[in-house]
């Protein structure tokens, strides 16, 4: 009941996310504030005015030794997920695609992975 939890707004995806994991988790949290964003929430951790909440692995790699993440289990984690494509109306087609090659090649994939992204399904 002394934790300070912070979520990001339900209006954005951080929110959504966290809401559907603590749905599936049947964990209820009264969140002290909700955040406008995901990096808002992440702020409110690392500077002490919160002790928790709940972000994408990506922005508790890039808070550094300021954060330390805990990985929600996996019945109640939700994945979010990135499609990358080249859209139809495209006045660049070969350049969208060398650039949708790109992420899904193994470099590509290996500069997401060290930013905490995990690998796309059918990358190469």
């Amino acid at each position: 009941s002394d934790l300070k939890v912070v979520l990001a707004d339900d209006g954005v995806p951080a929110g959504k996310y966290a809401a559907q994991a603590l749905q599936a988790a049947g964990a209820t949290v009264k969140p002290v504030s909700k955040e406008p964003d995901v990096k808002a929430a992440v702020a409110k951790v690392t500077l002490g005015e919160a002790d928790a909440t709940i972000v994408y692995a990506t922005d508790v790699l890039a808070a550094g030794t300021k954060g330390q993440g805990v990985e929600i289990p996996s019945p109640a984690n939700v994945v979010a997920e990135y499609p990358v494509a080249v859209t139809r109306s495209t006045k660049n087609p070969a350049g969208a695609a060398a650039f949708v090659g790109a992420v899904l090649s193994t470099p590509g994939q290996d500069a997401l992975r060290q930013r905490g992204f995990s690998p796309a399904a059918g990358a190469h």
